[in-house]
């Protein structure tokens, strides 16, 4: 009896202490890589929302500028046109193979909650690094379509529509570089652990997605607004 006590009293102490363990590595996976947003410029960072233009009738974009949340699956539901002025080159943002969020969640189905090798950490940032740049890069597609969707239904030549996508364009890759540097910090802090849970992998990532598509979102709803500004304000 007395030998049977003492087993379970051994099995709670390594429970215990094991349950320590992971609270440990959670908080240093927490104070390497936080999702703090002091780190971007001030028009990320900034929480005020973007104001709608209700009191004009141009369209643009107006799916981005509302309250819905900028995701995957939203992206989707707008398919680019194959616009024949001028299209996007997924090399631009260093883009290897198309990813969605499905081939993330399959990856992480073969991650062991205790433990995680180097090997395979790297292998899933790698994927999901290809992921938000597929992402971004969708953003891009289908703002520069409605762009020129928008601009083409108010007569505007096209030579002055590519002057203004090439222009957004240019700011959009500025951001996406700030995003894309400020994320890849993350991952590299988080690759620097020694000792690394499979579920402080999860845990990085189910609080960096949010974050990043936040940025996305904003950087998305200012671009928006200055080529909303350029339809407006051209002169024909």
């Amino acid at each position: 009896m007395e030998k049977i006590i003492n087993t379970y009293r051994l099995s709670i102490s390594n429970s215990i202490f094991f349950v320590l363990f992971i609270l440990l590595n959670v908080v240093l996976l927490t104070i390497a890589c936080p999702p703090n947003i002091r780190e971007l410029p001030k028009w990320q960072s900034s929480s005020r929302c973007q104001r709608e233009l209700s009191e004009c009738s141009l369209y643009l974009n107006d799916y981005l500028l509302g309250k819905k949340h900028f995701t995957e699956t939203k992206f989707r539901e707008y398919p680019p046109k194959k616009s024949t002025l001028i299209s996007m080159n997924p090399n631009e943002l260093g883009i290897r193979e198309h990813i969605s969020r499905h081939d993330i969640s399959n990856a992480m189905n073969f991650v062991n909650p205790f433990y995680l090798s180097k090997k395979k950490l790297h292998r899933i940032l790698y994927i999901y690094s290809n992921y938000i740049k597929n992402s971004f890069y969708d953003m891009m597609n289908f703002l520069m379509e409605t762009f020129m969707d928008a601009a083409t239904k108010y007569g505007i030549p096209e030579e002055y529509q590519i002057k203004c996508w090439e222009e957004c364009k240019r700011g959009l890759l500025a951001d996406y570089k700030i995003i894309n540097r400020y994320f890849q910090m993350r991952f590299n802090n988080l690759t620097k652990h020694k000792i690394l849970l499979g579920a402080s992998l999860h845990y990085f990532l189910f609080f960096h997605t949010p974050c990043y598509y936040n940025y996305v979102r904003k950087s998305a709803n200012r671009w928006t607004t200055f080529l909303k500004e350029k339809i407006k304000n051209y002169e024909s």
